[in-house]
C-alpha cells in the first residue's frame, strides 16, 4: 500500500511541474524522497526502510495524492495557479482548526503536514519566476501570514483547548522571521543596508539567548536552622527573580532542534543573499558597499561563534563559515583588483598558504571555540581555494613555462602543508 501511494504521489509532482512549465524543478521530488528514504534508515537502522517501518506515513502520502486531485479539479474549473494554492492553503488551515475542535488528534498533524507542504510548493514556484527583490517581499508576506495562522490557533484556539507546545515555538520562530523579512522589505532600496540591520538583530537575539542560558536557574535548597545558627549566606543576588524569567529560560533551554535550526539557518541565508546580491551587482558597487559587505560577513562569523557557544549549530553552519569567508576574501580581491588575474593569483596564494600554516597553530589561540571537525571544514576550504587558485594562475598573463613551474611549486607547497595539516586534525582527535 505504502509503495503504491509513493509511486502514485511521485507521478502526481512530476506531472505538476511539468503542467506548470517548470520541469526542472520535478527533479525535487526524487531528491526529496531519496534523503527521506536515507534519513529512515540512518534512524532506524536495524528495521530498514520497509513498508511496515513506513506505514505510518501512508495517510501523509495519501494526503498529498488527494491535494494534487484537487489542484487538478480547480484547472478543470479554471482556477488557475496562484488562487488554486491559495483555495486549498485556506482548506487546509480551516481543517487544521477544526481537528482541534472536534478531537480529530490525526487531522491535527495531518492537515498541518498538508499546509506546509502546499506552502513550501507554492513558495518554490514563485521563487523561479520572481527577481530578488519581489521574492523577498513574498517571504515578508508569507511569513506574516504564517505567524497569523499560528497565533491564531494558539491564542485563540488554544483558550479552550490543548495545542501542542511546538506551536509556540513555531510562532516565535516565524514572528522573528517576520521582523527579518521586514527590514528588507522596509530598505529594499538599500539591500546591503538591510542585510547588516538584519545580521545586528540576529546578534542581538542570539546574544540574549546566550546570557539567559549562561544564568542557569539555581536549585532550590532546604534552608536548616543549623545553617544559619552557623552564620553562612543563604541569600545571594537572584536573575531568575521572576516566574516570567523562568518561563524564558526552559522555553530556550528546551527549544527543539528542528527551531535551533531554522534560527541559525536564518544567518546562513543573510549571508547567502548577501553574495548573490553581490555577484548581481559587481560591476557597479562603491565603497559603502564593500563595507557593508564586510559587516554582514563579520557579524555572519560572530553569529555562528555565538550559536556555537549556545550549542544552536549544525553541519551547514559550520562548512559556510569557512566556505563563505574565504570566498569573502575572493570577492574582495576581484573587486580590488578589477579583474587583474596575475594580482589576484598571487594575493590569493599568500592568503591560502597563511591560512594552512595557521592552522597548526588555531587550537592554541582559539581554545575550545572550534572543534575537531571544524578544522576538518578549514582543510576542506584550504583545498577548495587551493583549486580556484591553480585555475586563476593558469588564466594569468605570465609566460606559459613560468605558470608550469609555479604550478608544479605551489602544489608541492600547499600538498605538504594540507597533508602535515591533516595529520595535526587527527593529533587533536585522538587527544579527545
Amino acid at each position: 500500500m505504502f509503495l503504491f501511494l509513493f509511486s502514485l504521489v511521485l507521478a502526481a509532482i512530476v506531472l505538476f511541474f511539468y503542467g506548470i512549465d517548470v520541469w526542472y524543478l520535478s527533479v525535487l521530488p526524487l531528491l526529496i524522497f531519496f534523503l527521506f528514504f536515507w534519513y529512515a534508515h540512518i534512524k532506524t537502522p536495524s528495521i530498514g526502510v520497509s513498508s511496515k517501518s513506513l506505514l505510518n506515513y501512508s495517510l501523509y502520502i495519501a494526503w498529498i495524492l488527494v491535494l494534487f486531485a484537487l489542484l487538478g479539479v480547480l484547472s478543470f474549473f479554471r482556477i488557475w495557479f496562484p488562487y488554486d494554492f491559495l483555495w486549498l492553503i485556506v482548506a487546509n488551515i480551516v481543517l487544521w482548526i477544526v481537528s482541534y475542535i472536534v478531537g480529530y488528534n490525526d487531522g491535527k498533524s495531518l492537515f498541518q503536514f498538508g499546509y506546509y507542504i502546499l506552502l513550501a510548493v507554492f513558495l518554490l514556484v514563485c521563487g523561479t519566476k520572481l527577481s530578488l527583490t519581489d521574492f523577498f517581499d513574498l517571504l515578508f508576506f508569507l511569513s506574516l501570514f504564517h505567524m497569523s495562522v499560528t497565533a491564531f490557533i494558539v491564542f485563540i484556539v488554544g483558550i479552550g483547548y490543548e495545542i501542542e507546545r511546538n506551536l509556540y515555538y513555531t510562532f516565535f520562530v516565524t514572528l522573528i522571521s517576520v521582523l527579518f523579512f521586514l527590514v528588507i522589505k522596509v530598505l529594499s532600496s538599500h539591500f546591503t543596508v538591510a542585510l547588516a540591520l538584519d545580521s545586528i538583530l540576529l546578534t542581538g537575539i542570539y546574544s540574549a539567548f546566550w546570557r539567559f542560558i549562561q544564568k542557569k536557574p539555581p536549585v532550590r535548597e532546604r534552608i536548616s536552622v543549623r545553617r544559619i545558627l552557623a552564620g553562612e549566606r543563604v541569600t545571594s543576588h537572584v536573575f531568575f527573580s521572576h516566574k516570567m524569567l523562568h518561563w524564558i529560560y526552559e522555553f530556550i533551554d528546551t527549544m527543539p532542534v528542528l527551531y535551533k535550526n531554522i534560527l541559525e539557518s536564518l544567518n546562513v541565508f543573510l549571508v547567502i543573499s548577501l553574495i548573490v546580491y553581490f555577484l548581481g551587482h559587481r560591476g557597479n558597487l562603491g565603497d559603502l558597499n564593500q563595507f557593508l559587505y564586510w559587516v554582514v560577513i563579520s557579524f555572519f562569523v560572530g553569529n555562528v561563534l555565538l550559536l556555537k557557544k549556545i550549542q544552536y549549530t549544525s553541519i551547514v553552519q559550520n562548512l559556510f563559515l569557512f566556505l563563505v569567508f574565504h570566498f569573502a576574501i575572493y570577492v574582495s580581491f576581484f573587486s580590488y583588483f578589477e579583474g587583474n588575474f596575475q594580482s589576484i593569483a598571487t594575493w590569493a596564494i599568500v592568503w591560502n598558504l597563511a591560512t594552512s600554516v595557521f592552522l597548526f597553530y588555531a587550537d592554541r589561540i582559539l581554545g575550545k571555540t572550534f572543534i575537531v571537525l571544524d578544522y576538518w571544514y578549514w582543510i576542506v576550504a584550504s583545498l577548495l581555494s587551493f583549486i580556484i587558485n591553480v585555475i586563476l594562475l593558469i588564466n594569468s598573463q605570465l609566460a606559459g613555462e613560468l605558470i608550469f613551474f609555479l604550478v608544479l611549486l605551489y602544489v608541492w607547497v600547499e600538498g605538504i602543508l594540507l597533508f602535515y595539516g591533516s595529520r595535526h586534525v587527527l593529533s587533536l582527535e585522538e587527544m579527545e
